[in-house]
Formats: structure tokens, C-alpha cells, sequence
């Protein structure tokens, strides 16, 4: 089975990084970003989701899937501070796909659109022999002087993580266990799966205001995220899990799941939340960004100078063993 972290390295190595006479962030962040003038450029990023793999076509509407495919492209320009702008689809359809299941994805695809000031600009249709999958490429545009990359956290910066991790896991595993019966709590954490929020309002703040040291958006788990930011700026993390911000309804999870509730908020993936690094100045503008309602999101640990992978501890003081850090086309 295919390593995805070698095979992205390996591609990054074989294409020199992207690098070109216009590129000026290549291979290995959110975005690509190509210089426009010189004070703006294009962000671009493109995602893929596979029926069997990123949804359930048998409890998975397809006007939700169409919602979330821009929401996984958009939250990307998010992490960068930027403005999502034009999107392209492409499809790859099964024998079993019917003209009914593409107008209903087309109808929650241009729902996000709409609701995220996005404009289709074109794309691609082609039969499939077994899976359906649609790709997203998002264009975007960001000023040069406020984007923010993964690399750039510094020991001693305090890590953020913004809205309420663990709940489209949550969710996901409410539709795995196929209850006949949902409480009110439940189909909301299920809808913050199927239909979860960018945050791009919250990314613009932060990167216009240069409060940011680093950035990446959580869609395959907490813990690998924030190791990819880690990594991309070559320190380590502590986090402090007493202080992460759950909602009401993950709290009421806690009784009968305990240490394999954190495991599954800290790895679940497909938040799409914000998770980011800034120096002790600009936490105390952020602090007050937050208590004024303009970002929602809590402190949640700090950077350490390099060392092992981030370790996660309990509100005993107790760390939390990791299994694994998050989703991976290699886990089995």
C-alpha cells in the first residue's frame, strides 16, 4: 500500500517543490501560491473525495456531499488567511450513477457556493468503471504581506484551536453505528459532519492583522495536523487537553467513552476548524479578538524547541499515549 507522506515527498523531491519563476510557495503547504503583482497572489489547492472512502453513498445525501465537497477546497484558502474565488469540478462517474444523484450534488454544491461567495468557472465529467469521486480545485487571492504557511511557530508561541473539535467525528461515528433513533444532540453533531463550516472570516482576521505565526486546517485529525505544522517549522508541541473547547454535546459523550472519546476528537479529522500558533504579543490581541465574539476559538498548549512528535496530556497530568495521529489513504 501506497505511503501518503513518502509519495508526497518523493513527488515534492522529483518536481523540485514546485518551485518557478512566478511560484512563490510550492509543494508542501494548504495552497500553492502563484505571484499575481506585487501585492497579491493566487492561492490554489485542489482536493478529492470517494464514495467508500471520504462518504457513504447509503446514509449520505448527495446534496450533503455536494455541500461539503467546496467546504473541503475552501477551508484550505482558510489556513492561508485568504479569499476563496473561483472553484472547478470534476466528476467521475459509475454506471450506477443516475442524473437525479448529480442534480442533487449539484444542488448542495451550489448552496456552499453561494454561501461562500465561490463561482464555478468550469470543469470535467468522465465514466468510472466502480467509484464515484469528485475533484475540487480552488483559486483564491491573498495579499503577499499577510499569508500564512505551516511553517513558522517558534518555542514558546501558544497554540490555538478554534470552535469545537471532535464533533464531525462524533457525528461520523453516530451514522457508523446506524441508531434507528437520534437524539436532538446527535443529528446536530451529525449535520457538523455532513455539512461542517469553513472558517474564512476567522482566517482574514488573523492574517490581516499578522497575529499569526503558522496555520493549517484540521481535516484529518488534530493530532497529524498539528504534527504536519510541527514538522513544517521543525519544533514540537505540548497539549493540554483540560483546556480544549468541547461543546456541550462532545461533554456529554465523556461518561461512557472516557480516553477513546479524546482519541477520536484528536484523530477524527473533517472539522475544518483552525489550528494555530502565534507569539505571547499577539496572544494577548487574540485574547481580546476573542472575548469581543469576533473568533471563536481557545488556547489549548504551547511550542517547544524540537524534539519527539506532539504529546497530548490529560487534565490528571497524565499523557495520553498515542496510537496513531490521524487520517492517512495508508490506514488500514
Amino acid at each position: 500500500m501506497i505511503d501518503e507522506i513518502s509519495l508526497i515527498s518523493e513527488i515534492s523531491s522529483l518536481f523540485e517543490g514546485g518551485k518557478g519563476s512566478n511560484v512563490s510557495l510550492g509543494i508542501g503547504d494548504d495552497c500553492a501560491a502563484i505571484v499575481i503583482d506585487s501585492n497579491s497572489e493566487m492561492v490554489i489547492t485542489t482536493d478529492t473525495i470517494t464514495e467508500g472512502v471520504h462518504f457513504n453513498h447509503k446514509w449520505t445525501r448527495m446534496v450533503d456531499v455536494g455541500y461539503k465537497s467546496v467546504v473541503v477546497s475552501v477551508s484550505d484558502v482558510a489556513a492561508m488567511g485568504g479569499s476563496a474565488k473561483h472553484i472547478l469540478l470534476s466528476i467521475n462517474g459509475p454506471p450506477t450513477l443516475t442524473k437525479s444523484h448529480i442534480r442533487q450534488y449539484l444542488k448542495g454544491f451550489k448552496q456552499a457556493c453561494d454561501k461562500y461567495e465561490v463561482t464555478l468557472i468550469g470543469g470535467n465529467y468522465s465514466n468510472s468503471p466502480a467509484d464515484l469521486s469528485f475533484t475540487m480545485t480552488v483559486l483564491g487571492e491573498i495579499t503577499k504581506c499577510s499569508r500564512i504557511e505551516r511553517k513558522g511557530a517558534s518555542p514558546e508561541d501558544i497554540i490555538y484551536i478554534t470552535g469545537a473539535p471532535g464533533e464531525s467525528a462524533l457525528g461520523l461515528s453516530i451514522l457508523n453505528s446506524r441508531k434507528n433513533k437520534l437524539t436532538a444532540a446527535e443529528r446536530r453533531l451529525i449535520n457538523r459532519h455532513k455539512r461542517p463550516t469553513p472558517r474564512l472570516e476567522w482566517g482574514k482576521l488573523l492574517a490581516n492583522n499578522n497575529l499569526v505565526s503558522a496555520m493549517i486546517d484540521v481535516s484529518d485529525g488534530i493530532a497529524l495536523d498539528l504534527k504536519r505544522l510541527t514538522d513544517a517549522s521543525h519544533v514540537s508541541a505540548l497539549i493540554h487537553l483540560n483546556h480544549f473547547p468541547l461543546s456541550r454535546d462532545t461533554v456529554k459523550s465523556f461518561d461512557c467513552m472516557g480516553n477513546r472519546l479524546w482519541r477520536l476528537i484528536l484523530t477524527g479529522g473533517e472539522d475544518y476548524e483552525l489550528l494555530f500558533t502565534a507569539n505571547k504579543k499577539n496572544s494577548m490581541k487574540i485574547e481580546k479578538l476573542i472575548k469581543s465574539g469576533l473568533i471563536e476559538a481557545a488556547a489549548i498548549g504551547k511550542i517547544i524547541p524540537k524534539g519527539p512528535d506532539p504529546k497530548f496530556f490529560l487534565t490528571s497530568g497524565k499523557e495520553l499515549k498515542m496510537h496513531q495521529y490521524g487520517w492517512l489513504h495508508n490506514n488500514k
